[in-house]
Order: structure tokens, then C-alpha cells, then sequence
């Protein structure tokens, strides 16, 4: 028996082992431990009660117990169910937590899209290069590039045209926008009603085959062009201009004594339909109608009225003239150097009159410069015809086959010219003077034997200088030194004709008018050309040819300077109010004061910014002395 039973004694009072009983109940005993737990059962009666009450409890609790009882094959399958359910729960959490997180990526960026598409989004376009010449596109990005035929506009792009270039657009909406050279523009919005904002320059914009409308934004205000108007805006810079001072004699030029000048305006100028211009003074806007022009600040505006057909306004802006719609842009007009006061010293050196030569070549020259220096005028006249004098001195001293003395006679020229020029400015009237008719008499005959050649010595060959003028970048300068000379002659033989025609002897007038118009030829696209064509105009007034006179200033008036350089251009526009003076002087001259006071008209169109020039108030008092005869 084993050590837990020692206690099984048969007939023994001690109380029973419960536990023997339990072991016994459940068959856990051997035999012999089994028999003896048989033999006390059967002896003990204490033991037996304490049987059936444990036979009793295990009852009792399997009877608890038995309903939640289920089969072995039937718990295994509900542990494989329930770890089913348990395992579907697990994926469908992970799935819900997957499409939770990309529903958020989703969201995210749908927000970034959005957040791009306000912040970022597509620019719209504006249009495209449809002609004109190549000009440059910087993108809203910073990227420069070349901007030519079909070429795509967006907003934030910026155009600009410097010298020589010109461009048309067209617009998505349609319309057509010119940019001229100078000029810098950005799209602010495109699609089918765009907008521009203006910085220099000058535009052209003809709504005629646009449904919408277009709006240009400036430093002073904007403009609304409706579909089917035709407008020009522009911004236009001050620049002084030069005058011809050679082939009349023009007022002093104004200046400004205020120590503030007014703000540039921008001009609008309507070709057809209507238009509305706005600035902070009045931000409703101002209505503007076919044949308007208005000159406006931020604060303050002028509203006009013009008679476009009878002035050069519009001339520009025609397909037959417009340089938008040209694949090559304008030359520039070289300066050849004919217009400039001379310098005696700097063209001794080019003709090389310095080198081998008497000393007193030098010295006359050097003579010439310092009377031309001399500020009183009387003593100008006398110290250049002592310097003149000793040149003719100096230069007889050259052998008589050295080719540079036809250079001295140019010279004397140059130098009696510039002394006839001195006696005028002396002489209030101008008009009869014969000290001035002798000096500038003296000078055509210095410049005909300047270029006068002999048959018999053959040293001397004709001149080149009209062949050399058609070669690009040619200038006076770099010439020959014959061609120098012999240009140099020709021209100032033309300009001194003139002055004797205009101080005393009119039947010089003809003549002077016939070498202008051949100078003007050979001269080609040179700036000077335009100072031939405004000598020979000149000329025809004296001869009192004043329909060939009117004819040869329209065409001063008619020439573009697109293209020019601002020197050049500053020059030309010279020569064109110097044109239209003289234009103004034929009409009332011819009693047609009404056109007169269209020239008067077709000044402040084409020099806004010159109201208070003396060109304009020379040409005012012709006016005014006509209306009171």
C-alpha cells in the first residue's frame, strides 16, 4: 500500500483519507489497494457515508456541468470557427487601417492638386507670334528665349522688342497685338479675354475679328479695348532732339525752368470704335471714340481731337507700312558725319595734311580750330578768314602733283561756310545779307576746285565716295582720304548753294535743289539722306517750286525710323519738325492756312511731349500772322 494509505486500517476508528475515496471512485487504486478499500467499506460505516457523499457531490457537479457539455468533434469546430472569426476580424481590421491610409493619401493629395492648381496651376494661353521679326520671350520661370514665328504666349511671359524688333501677335481672343521695338510687355491673363500690363514702348491692338475684350495695364492707369476697336498706346520717353542747324535757321531751343517736370503721360490714340481709359482720378473710366486721342497721368488727363486722315498717326500701323507684319526688321541709318560741326585739327589728320608738309598747314589749321572756339562771334569772323587765309598760303606751298592739295581747297571750304554762318547770326533779318552771300560764294567756288579734276595730270581720279556708301557700316571716318574730301566738298557745295540762294542770289536755288536730290541717291539708307531730301525741299521753296517743296517734306514726314538707334533717331526727328516748319511755311505761303493748322495738328501727334518746343511756336506765328493779313 502506498504511503498516502497507510491510514487504511480495517475497523480502525480514524477517520477515512477522502482522498483514498476519491482515488477509489475514480479507479486509480490497484488491486490490492482497491480490496482492502473494499474490505473497510464493507466493516466501516463512517466510510461508506463518506463515499456516497462524494459519489453524491461528483453527481452534483456533473449534473452542473452537463448541459454546456458538447461533443469532442463539435468544440473542435467551434475552436476552428472561433479562430476563424478571430483571424477575419484580424485581415478586416488591417484592410479598414489600408483604406483608411490611402483614403488619407487620397485626400492628401487631392488637397495638394487643389493647393497646386490655385497656387500653381496651368497658365492659360494667350496666343502665339503670328509675324514680325524675332524678339525675346522670358518665361514666368525666369527661362529667356527666342521668340519667333509661332512661337506660344502664356500668362507671367514677358515680350519685349528691343531695337529693330517688331511683333504681332495673335490672341486666343482673336485680336491682334502689335509690339513695336522698345517695348516690353507681360501677359497678366490669357484665354479669351486677355490682359497685358505695359512697361515701355508702344503697342498696337485691333480687337476687329475679337469677340472679347482686352485690357492694357500701365504705370498711369489701363485702357479697355471692347471687340472691334483699333487703338495705339504708348508710352514715349523724353529725348532731346537735334536739329539741322546747316540749312535753316531754327529758334533756340526751350528749357524747362520748373525744377519738376511733369509726369510722362501715356497717350491712347482710338483708330476706330471706342475705347475707356481709367487712373486713380477717375477710376469709373473715360470714353473714348474714333479719332480720340488722350494724354493721361494717374491724376490728370487731355483728351483730343484729331484728324487722322491728315496726319502720319496712323501711318505706322497700316499692314502696307506696319513692320509687325514683316519677317525683316528696318536697318538702321548710319550716321555718315556730314552734319557735324567740322574739326579742323581731326581732319587735317585723316586727309594727312600733317605729315610732309610745310610746317604751316599745321598751324593754319590749328588756327581754323581756335577761331572756331572763339565764343565772341565778331571775333570768330575775323580770326577764320585770317586762318583761312594763311591756309590758301600753306597749301600753295604743296607741289603741284601732290594729291592733297584739293584737300586744302575743301578745307578753306568748310571754313568760309563756317564764317558765312557767323555773319548771319550777326545780321537779325537774315534774309540780305552780302557779306554772308560773298562768304558762302567764296566757299561753292573752294569746293568746286576741291572737286574739280584735271584731264591732263593723272593723279587725279574721280571719286568713290557714292560707291563706298553702299558698302554696310560706312562712314566718313573710314573712308578714303580722297573720298573724304571729295564727299566733304560735294555736300557743303550743295549746303552753300543753298545760302546764296537764301541770302541774295535766288537763282542759285535750282541748283542747289538738283545736287541735293543726287545726294540724296548716293547717300542711300544714311541718316544724312534725310538732310539731303530736307535740302532739296528747302531748295524748291527758294525756287518757288512749292508743290515739289510740299511733295519732298511729306516724304521726310512719310520715312519710318524704325530701326534707328537713338542718336539717329534724335537726329531725324529733327530733320521731320524742321519738315513740317517748312511744310507749315509753303501752306500759309500759299494762302491754304487750313492745312497749315493741320501741320500744327500733326506736330502734337507725332511730338506730344514737345508743346512747348519753338519749332511749334514758329509754326504757330506763321499761322497766326496768316489769320490776321
Amino acid at each position: 500500500m502506498s504511503d498516502s494509505n497507510q491510514n487504511i486500517k480495517l475497523g480502525s476508528a480514524e477517520p477515512l483519507d477522502e482522498l483514498v475515496l476519491h482515488r477509489y471512485l475514480e479507479g486509480r487504486l490497484d488491486s490490492k489497494e482497491r480490496s482492502t478499500v473494499d474490505e473497510l467499506l464493507r466493516v466501516n460505516a463512517t466510510a461508506r457515508r463518506t463515499l456516497d457523499a462524494l459519489r453524491e457531490e461528483q453527481t452534483l457537479i456533473r449534473e452542473a456541468f452537463e448541459p454546456r457539455v458538447e461533443p469532442a468533434h463539435r468544440i473542435a469546430d467551434k475552436v476552428l470557427f472561433t479562430l476563424y472569426s478571430e483571424e477575419r476580424k484580424r485581415q478586416q481590421v488591417i484592410r479598414n487601417r489600408k483604406w483608411r491610409r490611402q483614403i488619407s493619401i487620397g485626400f492628401g493629395l487631392a488637397a495638394a492638386v487643389a493647393l497646386c492648381f490655385f497656387l500653381i496651376r496651368p497658365r492659360d494661353a494667350a496666343g502665339l507670334s503670328e509675324s514680325g521679326t524675332v524678339a525675346s520671350l522670358i518665361t514666368r520661370s525666369g527661362e529667356r528665349r527666342a521668340l519667333t514665328h509661332d512661337s506660344r504666349i502664356y500668362e507671367g511671359d514677358a515680350i519685349i522688342a528691343t531695337q529693330g524688333q517688331f511683333v504681332r501677335l495673335h490672341l486666343t481672343s482673336d485680336a491682334l497685338l502689335d509690339v513695336d521695338e522698345f517695348s516690353r510687355v507681360v501677359v497678366d491673363k490669357g484665354g479669351n479675354a486677355p490682359e497685358f500690363h505695359m512697361q515701355s514702348g508702344r503697342l498696337g491692338v485691333n480687337a476687329r475679328g475679337s469677340r472679347h475684350t482686352t485690357v492694357i495695364y500701365l504705370p498711369q492707369g489701363s485702357v479697355t479695348i471692347p471687340a472691334g476697336a483699333w487703338v495705339e498706346v504708348w508710352l514715349p520717353q523724353e529725348s532731346k532732339i537735334t536739329w539741322p542747324d546747316l540749312l535753316a535757321t531754327l529758334p533756340p531751343q526751350a528749357h524747362s525752368t520748373s525744377a519738376e517736370k511733369p509726369p510722362v503721360p501715356a497717350i491712347v490714340t482710338v483708330f476706330r470704335g471706342s475705347v475707356s481709359f481709367a487712373n486713380e482720378k477717375t477710376p469709373t473710366g473715360t470714353t473714348l471714340n474714333a479719332g480720340d486721342r488722350a494724354l493721361f497721368s494717374a491724376q490728370a488727363a487731355v483728351t483730343q481731337k484729331l484728324d487722322l486722315a491728315n496726319t502720319h498717326a496712323q501711318t505706322a500701323r497700316d499692314d502696307q507700312n506696319c513692320w509687325n507684319t514683316q519677317d525683316t526688321g528696318p536697318q538702321d541709318r548710319p550716321i555718315v558725319g556730314l552734319l557735324q560741326t567740322p574739326d579742323f585739327m581731326d581732319l587735317g589728320k585723316r586727309l594727312k595734311m600733317d605729315v610732309k608738309v610745310p610746317d604751316a598747314l599745321p598751324e593754319a589749321l590749328k588756327g581754323l580750330q581756335t577761331a572756331l572756339d572763339t565764343n565772341s562771334p565778331t571775333e570768330r569772323v575775323v580770326k577764320l578768314a585770317s586762318a583761312q587765309a594763311e591756309l590758301r598760303r600753306a597749301s600753295e606751298m604743296l607741289s603741284v602733283d601732290d594729291a592733297r592739295r584739293p584737300y586744302g581747297r575743301m578745307l578753306e571750304g568748310l571754313a568760309h561756310a563756317a564764317r558765312g554762318q557767323v555773319l548771319l547770326a550777326l545780321d537779325q533779318n537774315g534774309e540780305r545779307n552780302a557779306a554772308a552771300t560773298s562768304a558762302f560764294e567764296a566757299a561753292t567756288v573752294a569746293f568746286e576746285e576741291a572737286l574739280r579734276t584735271s584731264a591732263d595730270d593723272n593723279t587725279q581720279k574721280p571719286s568713290t565716295w557714292a560707291q563706298s556708301m553702299n558698302t554696310p557700316g560706312s562712314v566718313l571716318s573710314n573712308l578714303t582720304a580722297a573720298d573724304q574730301s571729295a564727299l566733304l566738298a560735294a555736300f557743303n557745295h550743295a549746303v552753300a548753294l543753298y545760302w546764296q540762294a537764301r541770302t541774295g542770289d535766288a537763282r542759285r536755288a535750282g541748283e542747289a535743289a538738283d545736287e541735293f536730290e543726287a545726294l540724296h541717291t548716293q547717300l542711300g539708307r544714311h541718316i544724312e539722306a534725310l538732310a539731303a531730301r530736307y535740302g532739296q525741299a528747302a531748295a524748291y521753296g527758294l525756287a518757288g517750286q512749292r508743290e515739289k517743296a510740299i511733295a519732298a517734306y511729306d516724304d521726310i514726314l512719310s520715312t519710318s525710323l524704325a530701326g534707328c538707334s537713338d542718336p539717329i533717331r534724335k537726329l531725324g526727328e529733327g530733320l521731320k519738325q524742321a519738315a513740317l516748319m517748312g511744310l507749315a511755311h509753303e501752306y500759309v505761303g500759299a494762302g491754304q492756312v487750313d492745312k497749315a493748322k493741320l501741320v500744327e495738328q500733326d506736330f502734337k501727334v507725332l511730338f506730344p511731349l514737345d508743346e512747348n518746343s519753338p519749332v511749334l511756336g514758329q509754326i504757330q506765328r506763321e499761322i497766326d500772322r496768316a489769320a490776321t493779313k
